[in-house]
């Protein structure tokens, strides 16, 4: 697994074999985590977030750098990407597989550029972003690379996590350790280091990779990437 802040690689972790992104019916969610620890909302992302991109297959350094220093709405790194959403007055995906969310409580924002209406606002409390579950969301062949950018009001110091958007399929409410989670998610840990996180069920390890919270200020937009090869 590799992390890339602003098109430069941050870190590359050998992930344990085995450890796949696992299949689940779980919603991608963009702000939140299935479900919340502790019963309490400190799960929920405070920020900004805008063009995510997501794809089924690793992309190349260039690529990478590429999305960052072109920072355009509409990426031209195209191929493969199964969700897509330039957040452009609404949850829409522009991808062929049109897996549209439904806003719950986020707001439309101005976004990097200054357009209005181009980005979409998190409270930090109930505010999120939800799209079905659809086979376009699943990556069978394990390759994937996420695309987003972020705006942070301070470095948040979560008791547990800060989720910024996942794919997870959790069970906490029946298995609190966690061991029984399949898929990916991307989230504030504890630390307040951004980790990208893929686990495939019960007996199997979990693979991350972090970007540090000392790259991190708060107030700045940032394009962050997470791929599982190169």
């Amino acid at each position: 697994l590799r992390s890339y802040l602003n098109g430069v690689k941050i870190n590359a972790v050998k992930i344990p074999s085995g450890t796949v992104i696992g299949a689940n019916t779980s919603p991608l969610l963009i702000g939140k985590e299935l479900w919340t620890s502790n019963g309490a909302n400190m799960d929920y992302y405070n920020g900004i977030l805008d063009d995510i991109a997501i794809y089924d297959r690793a992309l190349t350094p260039t690529e990478i750098l590429q999305l960052f220093s072109n920072g355009c709405s509409n990426p031209d790194v195209t191929s493969n990407i199964v969700s897509n959403y330039p957040f452009s007055g609404n949850a829409n995906d522009a991808s062929i597989n049109v897996n549209n969310g439904t806003v719950y409580g986020a707001t439309l924002t101005i976004d990097r550029f200054g357009n209005a209406n181009s980005a979409y606002s998190f409270n930090g409390t109930n505010n999120y972003i939800e799209v079905s579950n659809s086979s376009s969301l699943q990556f069978s062949s394990n390759l994937q690379t996420v695309s987003f950018w972020m705006k942070i009001p301070s470095i948040p110091n979560p008791v547990d996590e800060q989720a910024i958007f996942e794919k997870m399929d959790q069970h906490l409410s029946t298995d609190l350790t966690g061991n029984s989670a399949q898929g990916f998610k991307i989230s504030f840990a504890p630390s307040a280091d951004i980790f990208y996180s893929i686990k495939s069920g019960s007996g199997s390890n979990w693979g991350s990779v972090t970007i540090p919270n000392n790259f991190l200020s708060a107030n700045q937009y940032y394009n962050i990437v997470f791929t599982n090869a190169y």
